[in-house]
């Protein structure tokens, strides 16, 4: 799975529009687009800290459990 279908599928399970996240991260919404469509491969970390951190409250997840799941990485989620 790409980073760009990550993002997809974290900001929709957030609930959140392209224009919302463009609007919390203060990135343009064709970086945002470019990224989910694949034309962006290896966003930087700046841009990906951003999305994490708008990600996460909406997510109920911490920034850094956000990150890690849009790096590609395992990600263990408590459930309490």
């Amino acid at each position: 799975m790409t980073i760009g279908m990550r993002l997809a599928r974290l900001r929709e399970a957030a609930g959140m529009s392209r224009y919302e996240l463009m609007r919390r991260t203060g990135l343009s919404y064709q970086t945002l687009l470019n990224i989910e469509s694949g034309a962006v491969r290896r966003p930087n970390h700046t841009t990906i800290d951003a999305i994490a951190r708008a990600l996460a409250p909406r997510l109920g997840r911490s920034t850094a459990d956000v990150l890690a799941e849009l790096m590609g990485e395992e990600v263990e989620h408590a459930h309490t």
